[in-house]
């Protein structure tokens, strides 16, 4: 499932059945900071960090710097 993971979402997405996620939009140093907070893991899905992959441009993402 293609997340931008935020504050609280494990437990949800859990209820959901949903056991996996990949993060496909957060900077790498504040989502990791942030699975960090979520122990146990089993109280979240399993995080697969993607992180954002983009350069300037005419068609960047407002969040690349």
């Amino acid at each position: 499932m293609h997340v931008h993971l935020s504050s609280g979402d494990g437990v949800l997405q859990l209820a959901s059945g949903i056991t996996t996620v990949r993060d496909m939009g957060n900077d790498i140093e504040q989502l990791a900071a942030r699975v960090k907070r979520s122990t146990p893991a089993r109280a979240r899905p399993h995080v697969l960090r993607a992180g954002l992959v983009d350069g300037p441009g005419p068609f960047t993402a407002p969040t690349a710097s």
